[in-house]
Order: structure tokens, then sequence, then C-alpha cells
């Protein structure tokens, strides 16, 4: 806190400012955590994405990189390739 003056005619007073209850800002309490570590946001996000994996939500194939694209997409063994194979991918 820093200090408030007032100054008069007669005087010049300074005083340390101290906040009123009402103007007082209420202390932010951390996020819960896990035992883990990670936060209940997090977990949630967890539980919700394994909720949809196994009531099959995330099977959906959808068209959406070939129509962004103009071809398909690339196979998951894509990723096993040598980086040779994909390096004119990665310069400008």
């Amino acid at each position: 806190m820093g200090s408030r003056c007032t100054t008069t005619p007669d005087n010049f007073r300074c005083s340390r400012a101290v906040p009123s209850p009402t103007t007082r800002r209420p202390r932010k309490k951390p996020a819960p955590r896990a035992p883990s570590g990670a936060l209940d946001w997090e977990i949630e996000g967890w539980v919700t994405s394994y909720a949809a994996i196994a009531a099959g939500e995330m099977d959906v194939v959808s068209d959406t990189v070939t129509r962004l694209t103009g071809h398909e997409p690339q196979p998951p063994e894509f990723l096993r390739r040598p980086p040779e194979s994909y390096r004119h991918l990665l310069t400008a």
C-alpha cells in the first residue's frame, strides 16, 4: 500500500493508506489439484475424453483434411518414415 497525502493551507499530512473492508479484493484460492498434480479441469477433460472413446463417439471419420488440403490425409505409418521423406514439407 502506498501513502496518502493531503494538503491544506495550514497543514501537510501523509498517512499510510489502509484499505477498507469494502475495497479489499477477495483472495483467489489456488486451483485444487489431484494427488497426481493435475488440475481438476485436466482430469475432467481426460475422463470425458475416455468416456467418449468408450461410447464410440471418437470413431467418426470426416473429409475435412481432403476438403482443406485437396489430398487424402497421411496414414499413421507416415510418422514412422525417415524424416528425409517429409523434410520438404518442413521448409517454406
